[in-house]
């Protein structure tokens, strides 16, 4: 079994290598054999925590999905464009109404539910 580090520092080295014809760049990799590379029977949530956090130190981001695992640099990520204030405010007025709409909705599921259950 490995520990967290030594995997983040083989996520490093396949970050490094050729292949798919680019020289270097982001992954992905399935579950599968990811748990293979850890050497590890189970991929328990507290272990894979703690990959992600050792990957940080090497400037890389580790981002599990349901079957795959997407490793990129921590760059990639930073340089992404931030969402301008006003955009932001554009949907938060939007969520009070969403929700006040969500909430009679619910309320309206409710009642129909309860009179499936008196028959």
């Amino acid at each position: 079994m490995r520990k967290a580090n030594e995997v983040a520092e083989i996520l490093e080295k396949i970050y490094e290598k050729k292949f798919l014809g680019k020289e270097y760049g982001r992954f992905k990799i399935p579950k599968t054999s990811f748990k293979e590379l850890c050497q590890r029977k189970n991929l328990r949530e507290s272990f894979l925590n703690n990959v992600i956090e050792e990957a940080i130190e090497v400037e890389l981001v580790v981002i599990p999905l349901e079957h795959t695992i997407v490793v990129v640099k921590e760059d990639v990520i930073t340089n992404c464009r931030t969402v301008p204030e006003d955009i932001i405010a554009e949907y938060e007025e939007r969520d009070d109404e969403d929700c006040d709409d969500f909430e009679d909705e619910f309320e309206e599921d409710e009642e129909e539910e309860s009179d499936d259950f008196d028959e």
